[in-house]
């Protein structure tokens, strides 16, 4: 933002650290499948009643303890799982970042309008 010549007003940080911490979830969960993990949770917790921990999350996943705290609140940001600080509170959600960024950008969809294709001439 100095760089540029920006002041680093509170929007601005704000705005830099979300773009910073979206390209971080981009790269640690590029080989995460996001759906995979939220269907193991919804099971997870219609066998059990309650939320797995994260460390089974991780366990079952194959993923290092380290790397399993940072996974988690990633897909939590995504939309594949919610928690909270308590104990069990592992959830998986209904949606992911797909179906949400398209129910957001349906109104601006409509809007746009493609071009028509002309058909190439026939032969005669």
């Amino acid at each position: 933002m100095l760089a540029k010549g920006g002041a680093p007003t509170p929007e601005a940080v704000a705005a830099r650290l979300a773009a910073v911490q979206a390209a971080e979830d981009r790269r640690l969960l590029r080989t995460v499948p996001g759906p995979t993990v939220a269907a193991w949770i919804d099971d997870y917790v219609s066998r059990n009643g309650r939320g797995p921990l994260r460390g089974e999350v991780g366990r079952e996943m194959g993923w290092p303890a380290g790397r399993t705290e940072r996974i988690l609140p990633a897909l939590q940001r995504q939309g594949w799982i919610s928690m909270t600080s308590e104990p069990r509170s592992l959830r998986a959600q209904r949606t992911g970042p797909a179906e949400e960024a398209t129910a957001a950008l349906a109104p601006q969809l409509e809007t746009v309008r493609r071009p028509e294709r002309k058909s190439p001439p026939t032969e005669v």
